[in-house]
């Protein structure tokens, strides 16, 4: 089987969103050494390897054309993201890590998305890939990352003050 072009374009392009989101979930995972999000993240970071090998994986058993273009542009992107997620520009450790989290939690979510269009696309097990485990497999990271999101952003904001008023 050989991917069309619409096929290639658009595992390519979530190739990118990987090596990003791998970037990004090995970046989390440093800045929560020593909280209780440590070990959860250090699993989270070698699922997320794992994706996004299956990602490549599927795109050969496809015959999905690689481009290299689009996967330089994810490292690229992911380095000024991360650059605008430092506490150098936050000017504060805790919102930083609640941004990690939030970037994350949303890159996730992205790759949630790709394992169920190509599920309703493709049919479950395209290549011999159980796509529905993929999408069950992002979701379980996607409520972690989410219960870690939600305890960080207490923290960011805990100096924030609190008004209930809207």
């Amino acid at each position: 089987m050989t991917a069309n072009r619409a096929l290639s374009t658009y595992l390519n392009d979530h190739l990118a969103g990987a090596t990003a989101g791998l970037m990004l979930a090995r970046r989390t995972a440093r800045t929560h050494a020593g909280t209780p999000a440590e070990i959860p993240m250090g699993e989270i970071v070698e699922e997320i390897a794992a994706d996004r090998r299956t990602l490549i994986d599927l795109q050969r058993r496809l015959g999905a054309q690689r481009s290299g273009v689009k996967a330089g542009a994810g490292w690229l992107a992911q380095k000024l993201a991360l650059v605008k997620l430092s506490p150098l520009m936050t000017r504060d450790p805790a919102l930083s890590r609640f941004l990690e989290l939030e970037a994350l939690g949303l890159g996730i979510a992205g790759k949630v998305a790709l394992w169920s269009a190509l599920a309703d696309s493709l049919g479950t097990n395209p290549g011999g890939i159980d796509l529905q485990e993929l999408v069950r497999r992002g979701e379980r990271q996607r409520s972690v990352v989410e219960l870690y999101r939600r305890e960080d952003a207490k923290v960011a904001f805990a100096s924030s003050g609190r008004s209930d008023a809207a």
